[in-house]
Formats: C-alpha cells, structure tokens, sequence
C-alpha cells in the first residue's frame, strides 16, 4: 500500500499522528516535528547546544561592542586617545597629565570605572600630582 501512494504522502506515514475531536494532528517529540530515521536524539542534542553556544557568542560579541563605544564616546568626551584607556591627556605645557581612569573617577561614573578597568586601565597608575584613582575614593582629595 506505502509503494502506491505519492511520495510526500508516503513520508507523512513515517510520522506519527493522532487523532483530536474531528482533527488528525503531527504528534511532536520533545519539540522536533520532522526527524528523519538517520537522526539521532544525541545529534540533535549537540546541534541545539552548538546553535545556543553560537547565540550567545554573538549576544557577548554585541555586548563587547556597545561597552567599546562607550568607552570610546567617554574618552573622546573627555579629550582621551580613544584607542588607548591608558594613554594619558597631557596639558598643553606638557606638565600634567590624566588618566581616563581618574577622570571617571572623580566624576563618579561608576559603569565608566567597570568599563574602563574591562578594557585593561591600569587602577595602579598615577597622575603628575603622584596620585592613584583608590586616592579620589578614600577622600584624600576633594
């Protein structure tokens, strides 16, 4: 009987149905809908947890991105190499300088600090008035 019926009607006969009321509805398995015979269970598995792995790389990659921008908005804000959270602003007579990471702190942008130290800022690096970013936080300077 299989042998003489078309070929998509063949394949429906390989799933399984069930009937509901007047209606006859695709029984799914788990969430999968069509596997054919050759699929395994451990093979759909992996290919789900490879799909959600690929997902969230690409959610982090997106995330990585705006931090960057931001970063990079704050530092061009602030008159900062963009490129570089450790290069410092030098004054025009080239006898002071500050850091981005300063600079965050002592306008108190708290997700700026987050980022900053994200993107490798040196907490440890100090001004040209021999100052570390902690100083702004323990009340040494005003």
């Amino acid at each position: 009987l299989k042998s003489t019926l078309p070929v998509s009607t063949a394949k429906m006969m390989e799933f399984q149905w069930e009937q509901r009321g007047g209606r006859v509805k695709l029984v799914e398995i788990d969430g999968v809908v069509s596997v054919g015979k050759d699929i395994s269970v451990e093979h759909l598995l992996t290919t789900l947890k490879s799909q959600e792995a690929q997902e969230f790389e690409r959610k982090h990659q997106e995330r990585c991105a705006l931090e960057w921008m931001k970063t990079q908005k704050f530092l061009e804000r602030h008159k900062f190499d963009s490129a570089d959270v450790n290069a410092p602003r030098v004054s025009w007579w080239g006898l002071q300088r500050t850091y981005p990471l300063h600079k965050a702190v002592m306008v108190r942008n708290w997700e700026m600090i987050d980022l900053l130290m994200k993107f490798g800022a040196n907490p440890r690096q100090k001004y040209s008035h021999g100052r570390v970013p902690a100083d702004y936080f323990n009340g040494h300077v005003h």
